[in-house]
């Protein structure tokens, strides 16, 4: 779980995580230092309420780290809580979305960080920087400095499946005065809901604009089984398009108040591994993880949306036997039944039909026999009265496979890939006037089957 530790006695406001995190040395290399800035990027100044923060332009990294651009999309108008978040490490930069949650703490993806920097108390100072687009058209990027890691989630081994909460507090050296920043809701994710993400879009190592997207949020995903309820801890997006500089992004609800927070996109492994099983049903989306605010620590309180949910085991075993769990319910065919007796139900203006499934495995074959006459006040009197009223149908032979959706979900794939095939019915009207019930005949080139005493009861 996220922890957070000593979060310094000039905050305002009572940091209280609930977690605990082992310290280690702090083993690191510094691949800038400070000195004078670079003119492209205008540093902090009174009116941003930033600090400033120079450093030599000694080498190209140090060049790239000073001509850093961020902006709004073109012809767009985007919050000025929102930054980015670059990470130096070995030599490289990483680049992440990053949210202000006070007017002093950036908030981001705990994964952007190296491992080493996810120890509270840690001096950032070196290896994160931030950039905020200006708040005036003439004002021009600024940058500020990280002072130290208040908190960050300890991340368990590399799936985010299993991660959970995916969040890092870090402390800005100075305020970002006249800037929003965004309120923690604990109301969790709604399955096939929508939220907003305001994410920073890379278009080149020095220009990055801020974007925003609507995605949907999946549950019940054979890709993270655990994202399965409005509180759960981790969660699955889907049916949006972000960039890899989008962890960290903010995901908001109608009211702008921040409810999780974006991680990385589904391993590929895994798309790949359910190519080769033939499960799916189409190829799969663009799913991305995130974490849910209905459980993260956040800077102000360590209340979650439910406890239990939050709590719940995140092994490798429980994962392995969720999934196993998913694509094998008990019941998984007996679900499809409903709607396959309603497209049946639709052939015969007499009789209504009730759906058999035959066949071992994940594949079965559709059957149908009659059940009981439709209300016979809606029709008895509109028919020859005789006693062999004979009707036919064509209908293709219908298979129900396990199949999943293109967000991972479990679905009952139907297919007809076969002719229609001609069924006969008949039945004695003259018995169902007299005597409410009639034996009715049903067959076809394969089978011949009677069924005596059928009546309007469906019970």
């Amino acid at each position: 779980m996220l922890s957070i530790r000593n979060v310094g006695t000039n905050l305002t406001k009572n940091i209280d995580l609930g977690r605990k995190i082992l310290y280690r040395t702090f083993i690191g290399l510094s691949f800038i230092a400070l000195a004078s800035c670079g003119k492209k990027v205008e540093d902090g100044n009174k009116g941003s309420g930033s600090q400033r923060y120079d450093i030599p332009v000694s080498s190209d990294l140090d060049q790239t780290l000073q001509e850093q651009q961020l902006s709004c999309e073109p012809g767009s108008v985007c919050p000025n809580y929102m930054g980015l978040v670059n990470v130096v490490e070995k030599g490289k930069i990483r680049s992440c979305t990053g949210f202000l949650v006070a007017r002093d703490i950036m908030a981001t993806s705990a994964s952007c960080l190296p491992s080493i920097l996810r120890l509270a108390e840690q001096d950032c100072s070196k290896d994160v920087h931030f950039y905020f687009a200006g708040m005036t058209s003439r004002e021009k990027t600024v940058r500020v400095a990280c002072k130290k890691v208040l908190g960050s989630s300890d991340l368990k081994g590399s799936s985010p499946v299993r991660w959970r909460d995916d969040v890092a507090y870090l402390k800005i050296d100075g305020d970002m005065l006249y800037r929003r920043n965004l309120y923690f809701s604990r109301q969790g994710f709604e399955d096939q809901k929508t939220y907003q993400a305001w994410y920073v879009s890379k278009v080149d190592d020095k220009t990055f604009f801020i974007k925003k997207n609507t995605c949907k949020n999946i549950q019940a995903s054979y890709i993270n089984p655990f994202a399965s309820s409005i509180s759960s801890p981790n969660i699955l997006l889907s049916d949006c398009e972000l960039d890899a500089s989008a962890s960290g992004a903010p995901l908001l609800d109608k009211r702008g108040q921040v409810r999780g927070v974006v991680s990385n996109p589904m391993d590929n492994q895994i798309a790949d591994y359910l190519s080769k099983t033939g499960l799916l049903a189409k190829p799969l989306s663009k799913i991305y993880h995130g974490t849910s605010f209905a459980c993260a620590p956040t800077i102000y309180d360590s209340q979650v949306l439910d406890e239990v949910e939050c709590l719940k085991d995140m092994s490798q075993l429980t994962l392995d036997e969720e999934r196993f769990k998913l694509l094998n319910p008990r019941d998984f065919f007996d679900r499809s039944i409903p709607d396959l007796e309603k497209m049946v139900n639709k052939l015969s203006n007499y009789l209504f039909f009730k759906v058999r499934l035959f066949g071992e495995g994940d594949e079965k074959q559709m059957g149908f026999e009659p059940v009981c006459f439709r209300p016979l006040k809606d029709w008895i009197n509109n028919v020859e009265n005789t006693s062999a009223l004979v009707t036919d149908f064509t209908f293709p032979t219908y298979k129900v496979k396990k199949a999943l959706d293109s967000y991972g979900r479990l679905i009952a794939n139907v297919s007809n890939d076969e002719k229609p095939i001609k069924y006969h019915i008949q039945f004695n009207v003259r018995n169902l006037k007299r005597y409410a019930n009639s034996k009715v005949f049903f067959w076809n080139d394969v089978f011949n089957t009677n069924y005596p005493r059928i009546t309007e009861s469906c019970i």
